[in-house]
């Protein structure tokens, strides 16, 4: 059972690890049973998944111009909110 906790600092290599590679099934597991005792982690993965995602919709949409202090007065509201 040891062998499957990881440390917060490896937790949170392997929820930037999973938007890069696939993870293994060891991988999964290890970072699932993580974040099921880490609150802390947990949030850092759901916020991390949020900045992917809003990344890759920037990414999508090449000819979209941004205001970038409404956009980041957005983000950190939607942060907000996760929290």
């Amino acid at each position: 059972m040891k062998q499957l906790l990881l440390t917060c600092l490896k937790a949170t290599e392997l929820v930037e690890k999973k938007f890069l590679f696939k993870l293994s099934f060891r991988e999964r597991l290890q970072l699932r049973l993580h974040l099921s005792v880490c609150n802390i982690c947990l949030r850092y993965s759901k916020q991390s998944a949020l900045l992917e995602q809003g990344i890759s919709n920037l990414h999508e949409s090449s000819t979209f111009t941004i205001d970038s202090e409404a956009y980041k007065q957005q983000l950190k509201e939607k942060l907000h909110n996760q929290i």
